[in-house]
């Protein structure tokens, strides 16, 4: 397995002076993180809010250009960058899975909103003034519990953060937005899922077809119908994406990361990545590093 470099930012458990696993933060007070030109990735789950500033957000390449009302729904492996003149304000609402599903009877909670799905093209909402002024005083209510903590009083932590998911998912799925109509089904949902799990070893639909005990014809229908591509452009595009990852927060070599992919040929990988993104990866890597 390849060693990332150390541009993962973890969460601050003790910051308070026990295990929170939830926090609100202002985003110009994260001037001396966000100020860097390194990409970064988390390990936890991101929601910002921009209140003011100029300047540009990427998310795995994906560029959103930051206005007023803009949130960014991030969860955690996301490779995450910051572009801007003067620092942008808002607010940054984080916390991890645990924090739910240590309490919760549905493990799969985070999963179902739809914002942080990860097969969307797109994962941003816009917000109008009335919009923008409900949510912000949600987020103070978050605030102003965690400045007033007590030990072992999380209840009314989980109910406020509950109540802003749920508020953001129907306004999520509410909008026109074409990357947020993606239907569920299960099927898909558990390719989704093995794709992530199995991608470095296996490249083929037949396997997955296979692990879902139905035929590859039938997976590439769902696929289309569902994901709106094959399923072999589907996991393609997933290598593609975890390649591009590898090769922005690890210092291995292309060969490396080609073996670590499941390409035993480095010089198909190399031409796979340019078919793909019309970049070697090489120049990629030195594009990104600019």
């Amino acid at each position: 397995m390849l060693k990332i470099r150390s541009n993962r930012v973890d969460f601050y458990k003790t910051k308070y002076g026990k295990n929170l696993l939830i926090d609100l933060i202002l985003l110009e007070s994260l001037e001396k993180y966000i100020s860097s030109d390194n990409p970064h990735y988390l390990s936890y789950f991101d929601i910002t809010l921009i209140t003011n500033g100029k300047g540009q957000f990427f998310l795995d390449e994906k560029k959103y250009e930051l206005e007023k009302g803009l949130l960014i729904f991030s969860s955690p492996g996301k490779v995450r960058k910051w572009n801007f003149d003067k620092v942008p304000k808002g607010y940054v609402l984080i916390f991890e899975k645990a924090f739910f599903t240590s309490f919760f009877s549905d493990p799969k909670f985070i999963d179902k909103l739809s914002y942080f799905n990860r097969d969307l093209k797109n994962y941003f909402l816009k917000l109008n003034k009335t919009e923008t002024t409900h949510i912000v005083d949600i987020f103070k209510n978050i605030e102003s519990e965690i400045r007033n903590f007590k030990t072992n009083d999380e209840h009314i932590l989980r109910a406020f953060l509950y109540q802003a998911l749920i508020w953001l998912n129907r306004k999520f799925n509410d909008s026109e937005l074409p990357q947020n109509l993606i239907k569920i089904n299960h099927h898909i949902s558990k390719f989704s899922i093995l794709v992530s799990e199995k991608l470095k070893q296996e490249h083929s639909v037949s396997f997955y077809a296979g692990e879902l005990n139905i035929s590859a014809g039938h997976l590439n229908d769902l696929s289309k119908l569902i994901l709106g591509r094959s399923a072999k452009r589907y996991i393609s595009e997933r290598i593609i994406t975890e390649a591009k990852k590898l090769l922005i927060l690890t210092d291995s070599s292309i060969s490396e990361i080609a073996l670590e992919l499941g390409f035993v040929d480095s010089s198909y990988f190399i031409r796979k990545f340019k078919s793909e993104t019309g970049k070697t990866p090489l120049f990629f890597r030195k594009e990104q590093n600019l």
